[in-house]
């Protein structure tokens, strides 16, 4: 998003150093790009996604010496599935997970509601694994176009949609 040489991951050092200068001495870097397969249709394909992304997290993690701490994606979906990611994350030493606040539909197009019962199981599962939940601000967008003031108002939407999932 920016030019300067630590304003994307691929160059860690360069981002620990302008973080410091700016008086940052610890990160916490939510996913970006990767949110838009938030509701890709193949499941299996974006579990696989999210444990790369995951790996290399922990890579930018562990290269930092403990001033990057990436937030990890697991499979909110399927229970066994929500076992083995926090399993992995766990492993690769990532310290929390980002938990979407639309967390989409199901495979019979009905929306997963995380205060149902059907969700017990994946609530159980992320209660065991001992880690945070986290969410990403600005998941959401706006619902309708905004000429004026976007900025402002794409600020109010996006602390809105923390308000229908607590």
């Amino acid at each position: 998003y920016d030019d300067l040489a630590g304003a994307a991951t691929n160059n860690i050092a360069a981002r620990i150093r302008e973080l410091a200068e700016d008086g940052i001495d610890k990160e916490l870097a939510f996913p970006n790009a990767v949110l838009a397969l938030f509701h890709y249709p193949d499941k299996g394909i974006r579990e696989r996604v999210f444990r790369i992304y995951n790996e290399v997290m922990a890579e930018l993690q562990e290269a930092s010496n403990g001033h990057f701490y990436g937030v990890g994606l697991i499979n909110w979906w399927d229970p066994a599935g929500t076992r083995s990611t926090l399993e992995q994350l766990k492993s690769l030493g990532l310290k929390t997970f980002l938990l979407p606040l639309n967390p989409g539909k199901d495979d019979e197009g009905n929306i997963y509601d995380y205060g149902s019962t059907e969700m017990d199981a994946v609530w159980d599962e992320i209660e065991a694994a001992g880690l945070p939940v986290s969410h990403h601000i600005g998941e959401t967008p706006p619902k309708t176009p905004c000429q004026n003031n976007s900025v402002v108002v794409g600020m109010m939407v996006n602390v809105d949609s923390f308000r229908e999932q607590f």
